[in-house]
């Protein structure tokens, strides 16, 4: 079937490629019908299951009920926004009340530079989309001026970005972390 090529067959069944019985650790076969799709753990002395209504498994079911919550990439999010049967999933085209409120960027110093800005346009496109304000939040532990950094990521104004950092005394040094670059 469709969309179903990453992952194994084992005895006439799929194996889920990213997820193990949350009980006792054994695989988890997928199985269908009409009705639901669901996983199911293989040790026949467990019960383990994990239906469809709990962990979406098809796009079909994403694009019938949006996720209250969706990790993406901005790669896919880029691609999405303008495909007219995944969109929704992003938020467009939706009630006020099913549109995100809430972006979350991590590791926002990776998007500097021409990629950065392709970002924040990208971002400025789907805020567009979406129709509404979306309160946009990013981590980084490496960023030295947040408040401009994330500004213009955002296209918010840096007087009205908030830097939230420890103090110093705040600061534990309990490990060391060393980096060695190989060319």
């Amino acid at each position: 079937q469709k969309g179903w090529k990453s992952w194994k067959e084992k005895k006439g069944k799929r194996i889920c490629p990213f997820l193990t019985c949350l009980d006792c650790e054994s695989e988890l076969h997928l199985f269908e019908d009409e009705r639901s799709t669901e996983l199911r753990c293989v040790n026949t002395t467990c019960t383990g299951s994990i239906s469809s209504e709990e962990l979406f498994l098809t796009r079909k079911q994403q694009t019938e009920t949006p996720p209250d919550l969706l990790l993406t990439s901005v790669e896919t999010l880029n691609r999405q926004i303008q495909n007219d049967q995944y969109q929704k999933i992003f938020g467009v085209g939706m009630p006020e009340e099913e549109r995100p409120k809430m972006l979350l960027l991590d590791e926002a110093h990776t998007y500097s530079g021409l990629a950065g800005a392709q970002v924040a346009l990208l971002l400025r496109r789907w805020r567009h989309a979406v129709g509404n304000p979306v309160h946009t939040v990013g981590l980084s532990a490496t960023l030295l001026d947040g408040e401009t950094f994330f500004g213009d990521l955002s296209s918010t104004n840096p007087n009205e970005v908030m830097v939230v950092e420890p103090t110093n005394t705040e600061m534990e040094p309990d490990g060391k972390e060393h980096l060695i670059a190989l060319r």
